[in-house]
């Protein structure tokens, strides 16, 4: 890397703006923003990504007959990340037809389960540090 390319990535990933004039960490801004006129504002770019908050969804696959557990089902959610990235979360099922997708953002998603030409989606809420069970025969 290019000693300008890791001094500019250097630059646009630290310190804070004080004013229109940004300013790096060793400035009195980075090091006590009430020393700037506009409280030393941080760009959510300088702090990089947020952590997202993630759960998790548990279930059964069933069959459509609402007797039959599915194996081998793939069991995903297709999510977007606080970030507004893009998530995909996937499992296979179980002999009994469980599941069980971790890391999932939180949110309102559809979980959708497939094996050749059985599909089934069902709407879930993940809420954060928690684990949203899908109810039997509903996937």
């Amino acid at each position: 890397m290019s000693r300008w390319l890791a001094l500019a990535l250097a630059f646009s990933l630290s310190g804070c703006n004080c004013g229109k004039v940004r300013l790096d960490e060793s400035d009195a801004c980075a090091l006590n923003p009430d020393a700037c006129s506009d409280g030393g504002v941080i760009l959510a770019s300088d702090a990089g990504p947020q952590a997202c908050d993630v759960g998790a969804i548990s279930g059964r696959v069933c069959a459509p007959d609402q007797q039959t557990w599915v194996n081998g089902a793939t069991v995903s959610v297709s999510a977007t990340d606080c970030n507004g990235q893009p998530v995909v979360v996937r499992a296979t099922s179980a002999a009994d037809g469980s599941f069980s997708l971790s890391g999932v953002p939180v949110g309102s998603w559809q979980v959708h389960a497939t094996l050749g030409a059985f599909t089934q989606d069902t709407p879930v809420a993940v809420t954060a540090n928690a684990t949203t069970a899908i109810p039997d025969n509903q996937l």
